[in-house]
């Protein structure tokens, strides 16, 4: 949260972020396929990502309108892409 907070402090207002990142599992192979990065980074640090709550967590630190433009399967998770835009009175 202290990063999402700092990127929207630093971007120009009308600024957009974009995040590619493991999220959300899209099926149970998926799920399965995360452990390997939850064995790698612990699940306390990834708990968030595969709970699917990166959307809540940047809008929380001041973004609008977060959006998931896309989300591609891998060997290890699914990555899920997201856009948002720091509002014009942030």
């Amino acid at each position: 949260m202290k990063t999402l907070r700092e990127v929207f402090r630093v971007l120009k207002t009308s600024g957009e972020l974009h995040v590619a990142d493991w999220g959300l599992p899209a099926n149970f192979l998926m799920r399965v396929a995360s452990r390997g990065i939850e064995m790698l980074d612990g699940a306390e640090t990834t708990a968030d990502n595969f709970n699917g709550l990166l959307p809540k967590l940047i809008a929380d630190a001041g973004f609008e309108t977060v959006e998931e433009t896309d989300s591609f399967n891998s060997l290890f998770g699914t990555i899920r892409l997201h856009k948002s835009r720091k509002n014009i009175n942030g």
